[in-house]
């Protein structure tokens, strides 16, 4: 598609690299204590970035639907990089389970037809 001059062009967003984690303040030796997802929190601003897209593409079919889907699948991994990363932590996987069993439990009782 040729830019025309006056049409307004999609702006992304700016993604500085001042996002990175900050250092533990007081604490030289210590990890960041959201080191262990940083990754999420990654795919967080990734989704957050796509998301932003949509809005600049909403009346262009094709970029919208790829975009849509770019979001889409970084928003739905972010929960799993969490997992991944706090999977080491004690009593953490004990309480997923009980959370994730608790919302599909919550889930049936909403949808099941009175």
């Amino acid at each position: 598609m040729p830019i025309v001059e006056g049409q307004h062009q999609p702006q992304l967003p700016a993604i500085a690299a001042a996002q990175a984690l900050p250092p533990a303040t007081g604490m030289t030796d210590a990890p960041h204590p959201l080191a262990p997802i940083e990754s999420a929190l990654d795919r967080f601003r990734e989704a957050h970035f796509w998301i932003h897209t949509l809005e600049e593409y909403y009346h262009l079919a094709d970029p919208f639907r790829w975009h849509l889907n770019a979001f889409l699948k970084s928003i739905k991994e972010v929960p799993q990089l969490i997992q991944m990363g706090l999977q080491n932590r004690p009593g953490f996987s004990a309480w997923f389970r009980e959370e994730r069993d608790g919302r599909k439990k919550h889930a049936f009782h909403h949808a099941r037809p009175i």
